[in-house]
């Protein structure tokens, strides 16, 4: 729910869309945490020992904190948790970092060349 939230976030946006990106906001908070807390039941012991529940454990107190403080500071942790979750997305990005180290040698280089043969 974080990318659709931030695609649609913008200033000034309409009330309507604010208040449906908070409710929305607050809906998420709630599953996550109450997924966070029946996970904890299961598991017990064992649900820390996965990174993955550790970082689900941090979006879902965070989240918490947030609705009791009206703060919004948990959005980059849920992009974390959808790039964790998503290994197609997590790739796309590694290879675009690459792409991009690669492109400013190229450019740097056709800079060189206009500036040299000019």
């Amino acid at each position: 729910m974080a990318a659709p939230e931030l695609a649609q976030s913008y200033f000034p946006s309409p009330q309507a869309l604010t208040e449906l990106i908070t409710v929305s906001h607050v809906v998420f908070s709630v599953v996550f945490f109450a997924e966070m807390v029946l996970k904890l039941v299961a598991y017990s012991t064992d649900y820390f020992r996965n990174r993955t529940n550790i970082l689900e454990f941090l979006i879902a107190i965070v989240g918490v904190c947030e609705i009791a403080t009206f703060t919004d500071f948990s959005t980059i942790l849920r992009l974390i948790r959808l790039i964790v979750f998503v290994p197609y997305l997590k790739s796309q990005l590694l290879m675009l970092e690459k792409t991009i180290e690669e492109t400013l040698t190229l450019c740097g280089l056709i800079l060189l060349f206009v500036f040299t043969f000019r």
